[in-house]
């Protein structure tokens, strides 16, 4: 859940897309190297976390491209306002790489050969 879902700013009580961009870079924290919260046995300190706390990251030095690292930072700001919508992220040379890549499913592979058993 988004930061601004758990606790919304009180000049724009609402959200929009951004909470499921910020999901989306969650989603690929998770992917890349497990679950970012793990400190939080309760759901009250996990969303305190997630309000409080600097976004999970990557970096390059474990092993991730700088593309997909700009792309989870920018799927993971903290401040809605400043946070990509999904058409703006659609520029990014992270999805234009991998949208000519032919294999499509260098993900499913990368993801096997990493965390699945042989």
């Amino acid at each position: 859940m988004s930061p601004e879902r758990i606790d919304p700013p009180q000049d724009r009580p609402y959200y929009d897309i951004r909470a499921d961009v910020w999901s989306l870079g969650i989603t690929l924290i998770e992917l890349a190297r497990r679950y970012p919260y793990l400190n939080t046995a309760v759901q009250f300190s996990l969303m305190a976390e997630i309000v409080r706390s600097p976004a999970p990251a990557l970096s390059v030095e474990d092993g991730f491209t700088p593309q997909f690292v700009d792309f989870v930072r920018l799927c993971l700001i903290k401040d809605v306002e400043q946070r990509p919508k999904y058409d703006k992220l659609l520029e990014h040379e992270f999805i234009k790489f991998h949208s000519r890549v032919s294999d499509k499913n260098v993900v499913a592979d990368w993801y096997c050969s990493n965390f699945l058993d042989s």
